[in-house]
């Protein structure tokens, strides 16, 4: 349910945008782009198309089908407000001033106590780099939920000191005992520095936590990719589950501290303010559940499976036996 601030800001564009309908300049044209839901959606017969479906003519009813999944596809994955400008393309809220999340996070349902590690799934490390390094340790489970099981913040120091004196001891808790682990994190982090042959990702091989690059560093996919788990169930329960005792800072990230917010000049910014340690938090839960919606999971899981060495046969001559 939207908050009365969201309505009021809502019912505030809708009545500006209605004035500049009623009184717009004489040579001036206003033109309304029909929704992605709406019977006459443009683009249908060429989105979302199988070999099979294109040697259907533009008007086929299959053909038409076909293309509308395109946008059902983005009205499952995002939030309502969000569905509103850009899939029914009416009027909706202006974002600024308000958390990222806000259409997406329940804390009563994304937020319990007491999680516990389960057997057999790596658990996944989102790292942020930079002087103030943060780091998010979650587990995929094997229903695909992912539950944030601990975070770990760390001010004005280099990404070794915050694996040495932080990361390192709360990943080598006994609760984490016999289970693997590997760090995720900006795919910028492969840029080797100025003065060291290191990138970010060699440091942490280095200190023993192998590491991987997220998919990509775009700010929209990050963010779908959290609202893809927030808006999906497993089992009756949420598919992303955060534990409220040991990410506090997180909760209230996801609450309200990750925001949009303005310029001086009144302009909305794109791009969520950066602010440690909530942007920091939320860019660690971007790349971790990236890499679990993209099916990485399987393939980091592989990757830093132990490797069994093989005893070679050894042949024994005949001439021993004479």
């Amino acid at each position: 349910m939207r908050s009365r601030q969201v309505d009021a800001a809502m019912d505030a564009f809708k009545r500006e945008a209605v004035l500049f309908e009623n009184d717009k300049p004489s040579d001036w044209q206003v033109f309304f782009q029909p929704g992605g839901l709406e019977p006459d959606a443009e683009n249908l017969p060429y989105l979302m198309q199988t070999p099979v479906t294109l040697q259907l003519a533009p008007t086929d009813p299959i053909r038409i089908a076909q293309g509308r999944t395109y946008y059902d596809g983005l009205s499952r994955a995002r939030n309502a407000e969000w569905v509103t400008r850009y899939v029914l393309a009416k009027y909706g809220p202006d974002p600024s001033g308000a958390a990222v999340f806000r259409g997406s996070f329940k804390k009563a349902f994304h937020v319990k106590k007491g999680l516990i590690p389960v057997l057999g799934m790596p658990i996944l490390v989102g790292q942020d780099f930079g002087r103030n390094p943060c780091s998010l340790i979650a587990q995929p489970d094997h229903s695909g939920r992912l539950s944030v099981l601990e975070e770990v913040v760390s001010e004005d120091m280099g990404l070794e000191m915050h694996i040495t004196r932080f990361l390192r001891p709360k990943i080598y808790q006994e609760r984490f005992a016999g289970l693997r682990f590997a760090a995720v994190g900006d795919p910028s982090g492969t840029s080797k520095g100025n003065f060291l042959e290191e990138d970010h990702f060699d440091v942490m091989g280095r200190l023993g936590i192998p590491g991987f690059p997220a998919p990509t560093n775009n700010i929209d996919p990050r963010i779908l990719a959290v609202e893809t788990l927030l808006l999906q169930q497993r089992d009756g329960g949420p598919a992303l589950v955060i534990d409220e005792d040991k990410c506090p800072m997180l909760v209230q990230a996801l609450q309200s501290r990750y925001r949009y917010s303005k310029t001086q000049a009144g302009a909305v910014k794109p791009l969520p303010d950066k602010s440690h340690p909530w942007s920091d938090l939320a860019d660690c839960l971007q790349y971790i559940c990236l890499i679990v919606n993209s099916g990485m999971v399987n393939y980091i899981s592989k990757k830093i499976r132990p490797r069994v060495k093989t005893v070679p046969k050894t042949r024994v001559s005949a001439a021993g036996w004479t």
